[in-house]
């Protein structure tokens, strides 16, 4: 896929990436990065996600898999969140239809409901969940329980590292990668964009991480 605003610089996140990795004796840890995008009664009408292995070699996440979905909403459910995220119930149509033909036609809920939730807990498994605002938003908006996974939290993480600071999402990665997610190629409020930018946060982070020793 590429993000549903016609950007393709994620496009090489959703390819996977297995070859040439190697594990030595320990068997590899999965992350899953997740974003969803929510109509104006909180409900997910799009639904991204990234598996990924850390490759010790060149100390990057490489993607294993890859998940998308989009579901119906009614004009009336877009009012105040379209002009956020941009998808009108129209393009929501198309995108799905796109879904279905990649997916080789197979058929997928049109609302998201306890059906698809199962599916998704199934692909996370037992990865690492991680996300920015995942705590507070994604995960109370797909599960109607607590999810099993360790659970790591980029907000979260942002605000501990620069206190009294912007730390919404675009406003951490201008700040790690000196450009905004749009001059990266990386549509904001594009679930799968998101994901994307979350994965690099990540990963950045760890980064400066290991070499500070903290």
């Amino acid at each position: 896929f590429k993000t549903y605003n016609n950007q393709g610089s994620g496009d090489m996140f959703l390819r996977p990436q297995r070859k040439g990795i190697s594990y030595k004796s320990l068997p590899p840890r999965e992350f899953t990065t997740l974003d969803i995008e929510t109509d104006d009664k909180g409900n997910p009408i799009t639904v991204s996600a990234l598996k990924q292995v850390f490759n010790r070699n060149t100390g990057q996440f490489e993607t294993v898999d890859n998940y998308q979905r989009f579901y119906h909403a009614k004009n009336a459910d877009l009012k105040e969140s379209s002009q956020i995220h941009g998808l009108t119930s129209a393009k929501l149509k198309r995108l799905r239809s796109q879904q279905a033909q990649y997916n080789n036609n197979r058929g997928y809920s049109k609302v998201y409901n306890a059906f698809e939730a199962e599916k998704l807990k199934h692909f996370l498994g037992n990865s690492i969940v991680k996300g920015h605002n995942v705590v507070d938003f994604d995960l109370p908006h797909l599960f109607k329980s607590p999810i099993n996974n360790q659970v790591i939290d980029t907000l979260t993480a942002s605000r501990n590292q620069w206190k009294n600071k912007k730390n919404d999402l675009d406003s951490v990665f201008k700040r790690l990668f000196g450009k905004t997610m749009e001059q990266a190629g990386l549509s904001h409020h594009d679930s799968m964009s998101d994901v994307v930018a979350t994965s690099l946060i990540m990963q950045r982070m760890a980064l400066l991480k290991s070499k500070t020793g903290d």
